[in-house]
């Protein structure tokens, strides 16, 4: 019995070294496991502190895209508008030059009838210095005549003064003559 028993305690035994063996070699796995677990579990914090990075990088990104979203649809309406209001100034630029070419025409216009109306104000002026010229020259005569007619009565006028005085002289023979032969009729003598 002795020996069973002895034998079953190292047989226990042998169990117990592989019991411990298996227990150590659990243990030994369980610590390989456990740094393997801290590894996957670091790598997954990594990972988690990655996503949440990217979660903050993508909240911004789309913050960023509503932002362009929002600043795109300003855009489109001022493009809209900038369209409506190109429009618009396109139909007052045509306008426009619509009025300009009636400008133009009346400008053409007018400065047609101003060149003839400047050819007609040469014109009269070219009769006006002719007819300037014709009466300077008319002028010129009747103050030569005027010369001549001054040179004349002043001839004329001591012709008178020698004609005066010798009436007078003659006047007072002519009243003696009247008394004796009577009175002499007269006759109106034109001088030259």
């Amino acid at each position: 019995m002795f020996l069973t028993k002895q034998k079953k305690i190292e047989h226990l035994q042998e169990i117990i070294g592989l019991k411990e063996a298996e227990i150590k070699a659990m243990k030994n796995e369980r610590q390989a496991e456990k740094k393997r677990l801290f590894a996957v579990l670091n790598e997954n914090l990594k990972l988690k502190r990655r996503v949440e990075i990217c979660d903050g990088m993508t909240a911004k990104h789309l913050q960023s895209i509503n932002s362009f979203k929002v600043t795109l649809e300003n855009r489109v309406e001022e493009v809209k508008r900038l369209k409506e209001l190109l429009c618009d100034k396109e139909t007052e630029v045509f306008e426009l030059e619509g009025m300009l070419d009636d400008a133009e025409q009346v400008q053409k216009a007018l400065e047609r009838e101003a060149r003839q109306k400047r050819q007609r104000i040469y014109a009269a002026c070219a009769k006006m210095r002719r007819q300037i010229k014709a009466q300077q020259q008319t002028i010129e005569v009747l103050q030569h005549n005027i010369h001549a007619i001054m040179a004349t009565y002043e001839q004329c006028d001591d012709r008178n003064r020698q004609l005066e005085g010798l009436t007078r002289e003659q006047g007072g023979r002519l009243a003696v003559y009247e008394k004796l032969v009577g009175e002499i009729p007269r006759h109106e003598v034109v001088s030259e």
